[in-house]
């Protein structure tokens, strides 16, 4: 039962971020406009600080914003900002997603726990 709940989050999840992408998509097509995101928002504000200030500054001000995110994972994240030539890992980017972005739809995150014999 545990195992197929764990597979019906999976799912979820997957249709979540595939409607994201759409969504996106279809503003990108229909509007001209590229979609920003918070994370887009959060690269930006690293890459001034470490021009302004340098790399460690913009290091404490990532986990700062992303307290998930243990030294190393934050220094390897400025440091692939900064080479420029490939975006943050893409485990990294989803934590960062996960802890600056609220859910679209927060009854979409309720989980029903039903009984036995499906009662709840």
């Amino acid at each position: 039962m545990i195992e197929q709940e764990a597979a019906v989050r999976i799912v979820e999840d997957e249709l979540d971020r595939e409607n994201q992408r759409w969504s996106a998509m279809g503003v990108e097509s229909i509007r001209g406009m590229p979609v920003r995101t918070a994370v887009d928002d959060l690269h930006d504000e690293i890459t001034e600080i470490a021009t302004a200030q340098g790399r460690l500054p913009s290091v404490r001000a990532l986990r700062r914003k992303l307290p998930k995110l243990t030294p190393a994972q934050a220094l390897h994240y400025v440091d692939a900002l900064l080479d420029g030539s490939a975006p943050p890992p893409p485990h990294l980017t989803a934590l960062a997603t996960e802890q600056l972005v609220a859910p679209i739809n927060p009854v979409l995150t309720v989980t029903t726990l039903r009984g036995p014999h499906g009662t709840t």
